[in-house]
This record gives C-alpha cells, structure tokens and sequence, in this order.
C-alpha cells in the first residue's frame, strides 16, 4: 500500500473520462446565458420558465449585477454513477445522498461540492462528482499523510495478505506464475508471495512513489536471492492495465487502494482483459462502511465505502467468482477493520 494506490484514479481517468455528472452551479452559468434575453434594455426585473423550473432574476439597475436563484430539481441536477455500477444510468436523487457534504471541505476546499452517494444497484458508498484529476494529483501530493508504517515482510499484514493468496487450492505447488501489485509500497507482500513466481515467473509492482523506490529494489533483491528462477519488475508508475498482455497475470493484488478510486469501472475491466482465465484477485479494503451516515472520517481521501455484501456485489456483477471473503480485525487498536477477499475471472 502507498499514498499512490490511488494510481487507477489518475491514470484511468485520464483515459476513460469521469462519469457524467452535471452540476448545479455549472447549469447556473449557462442558464445565466441561456436568460440574459430576459433582461431588459433597462435592467428591469424578468422572470423566465425553463421546464418546471423557476428562474427568478434580481437585476441591479445597471444591469451589471444578476442574481439568479433556481428551484433546484432532477432536472436541473443529474448525479450519475459509473456506468458498471449503475447500468440504467438513471439519475440518483436526493433519497440517495448518504452525506451531503464532505467534511475534508473545510481544510481542502477541492472537496467542497461533493455529496457522498449509496447507489442503489450494490449499496456502494461513493463521492460524487469526481474529483478532477489535477486536482486529485495536488492534493495527494502536498497533503497526503495517511501511509501506514509497516516494518517489514513479517509485520502482520503483509504477512496474513501473503498467507490467504498461498493457501488457495489453485495455487498449490504452482510456480512460474506472474503475480502484480497495485500500489505495492515497499513490496512487503510481493516478496511473501514469491515462491509463486520461481522457476520462471515474474513479480510486477506498480508504485510510482519515489520514496519507495530503494525499498522496492532491496525487497526484490532479497527475493531474487532466496528465489530460484524468480525476474522482478518495478514500473514506476500508477497502474496502467494496457503495460500488462491480455490474459498474463496469474495473481492480482491490491491493499488499501481501491477505496481511493474516483470511479472503479476502468480497474474492472483492466483485470478482466489482463488476468488468466481462473485468475485470482486479492483485495483487501477498509470496512467504514457506516462512516458517512454517522458523519464519522477515518481514512484520509477516501472516495468509496465498502462491507462484505457491498464488495462482493460489485465484483459479482462485474463477472468475476467469489471465492473468499471475509472481515479481519487488526491486532491493534490503531488501524480499523477491513475487508479481505480473493475472486477468480471464470475459466470460461
């Protein structure tokens, strides 16, 4: 896990676009044009219908100042999901705002004008609209403090990700398969993992944070080291599913990075395209499920909100087959409970 395991949110939007999502003070300026032909020549007072909508307009007397107030409604606001959460596309309503406000707003205005959504197909949590991608990118990089400090291959969470991967039955006495991670950190469970990619297999981390390039390389030098047959790859980069050949990885694994995805669609369908028929996908994400509707933040920048039932809708119906799925609590008191989970793309 690092501070770059929002890697997908960057990269993939700048590919595929955010979704669609109006805003009501972005219809306000082309509303604001779309009324000025009811202004007068001499800045009388002017009232227009759009719809069933009302515009009333407060016009000073040299016209140089309009204030335009709206009976906001669906029409005028349309917040939309990502399409492979949301198929129908249908507007979300109010009835569905978990959290009208972010609390970030007051300390990092990028988050003002965000409402926090339960959708109603998986019961996901999620900001919308999505945050732009610069914005997105400055933020983390000057304010992100929220990585957790781990001391190694055997602190325990490395440790208990690495053991819930070698213990499924696909994987016994496997080897020479390529195994990736999504945000990798300082690589801690890719080396737990390597005995699954000796003999001619390859470990790929995606972690393009420079403060862990050094402890990458160590990691993987350690492995290669007690490794026969093991070939390491570092891409210093967020993850980009196009950097990996259709149908060539083995293993998938993410930590604490998904909940930090703008929108959770591109990932999808990068796994689907890169991942082996029967393919397993490691994740593992915060369960403050209940968070937005107590007003309660524990993760920094988190944009989505997940439990067991809400995780495993979301990879069901993008085409993928449960195979474990469970919560963990964490030996300390310092970190929160998480959701822990492997699927497999079907053989077919």
């Amino acid at each position: 896990m690092s501070i770059f395991y929002i890697c997908c949110a960057f990269y993939m939007l700048s590919v595929h676009g955010a979704s669609p999502v109006m805003r009501s003070e972005n219809l306000a300026d082309v509303t604001a044009q779309r009324v000025s032909s009811g202004i007068n020549s001499q800045g009388k007072a002017s009232r227009m219908q759009h719809g069933a909508d009302a515009l009333k307009l407060d016009v000073g007397d040299d016209a140089s100042s309009v204030k335009i107030e709206l009976a906001a409604k669906d029409s005028f606001s349309c917040a939309k999901a990502p399409m492979c959460l949301e198929p129908s596309q249908a507007c979300l309503s109010s009835s569905d705002v978990a959290r009208s406000k972010r609390a970030e707003c007051a300390k990092y205005p990028k988050f003002c004008g965000r409402s926090i959504y339960k959708l109603p197909t998986t019961g996901l949590k999620i900001t919308l609209p999505p945050m732009p991608i610069p914005d997105l990118v400055s933020l983390y990089e000057q304010a992100y403090n929220g990585q957790a400090k781990l001391n190694g291959p055997t602190d325990w969470r490395p440790t208990q990700q690495a053991q819930m991967v070698l213990k499924q039955a696909s994987l016994q006495h496997k080897t020479g398969l390529t195994v990736v991670e999504m945000g990798c950190a300082a690589g801690y469970v890719l080396y737990n993992v390597r005995q699954l990619a000796s003999n001619g297999g390859k470990l790929i981390c995606f972690e393009p944070d420079a403060d862990f390039t050094k402890t990458v390389a160590k990691t993987f030098d350690l492995a290669k080291s007690s490794t026969t047959g093991l070939s390491t790859e570092h891409k210093r980069q967020f993850f980009d599913g196009d950097q990996l050949e259709p149908a060539s990885v083995d293993v998938f694994m993410s930590s604490q990075a998904v909940e930090h995805l703008v929108d959770p669609c591109p990932w999808l369908s990068a796994l689907q395209r890169v991942l082996k028929p029967g393919g397993l996908v490691f994740t593992e994400v915060p369960n403050e499920y209940d968070d937005p509707d107590k007003n309660v933040t524990r993760g920094l920048f988190h944009m989505m909100w997940f439990n067991e039932q809400v995780w495993a809708k979301i990879m069901l119906q993008a085409g993928f087959e449960e195979v474990e799925l469970t919560t963990v609590k964490p030996p300390t008191t310092k970190w929160g409970m998480a959701v822990r989970s492997i699927f497999r793309k079907p053989l077919q």
